[in-house]
């Protein structure tokens, strides 16, 4: 074999090498990311459902008492309605 075309495929060799170990790297920094963003939107997702469970007495309290406003305010309306009918 040539010289020169030993070296070449020698240097081929070691830039293919360093290029697989690159791209190694990569991968493995991808599938480390991939798993943050899981655990982060989990995270999150689950944040909001124990907030809406722990909320929800809370909020219903907050809409019947603005269901009772309303209707209070529904009857006056027909009751005032109602004295200047003719």
């Amino acid at each position: 074999m040539d010289p020169e075309i030993k070296e070449l495929l020698e240097q081929n060799l070691a830039l293919n090498e360093e290029n697989n170990r690159l791209l190694r790297g990569l991968r493995s920094a991808n599938r480390i990311a991939f798993v943050w963003r899981v655990i982060y939107i989990g995270i999150f997702l689950g944040g909001a459902a124990v907030a809406f469970t722990f909320l929800r007495p809370y909020y219903e309290g907050v809409k019947t008492t603005y269901d009772s406003i309303v209707k209070t305010q529904t009857q006056i309306n027909e009751g005032i309605g109602g004295l200047f009918k003719k």
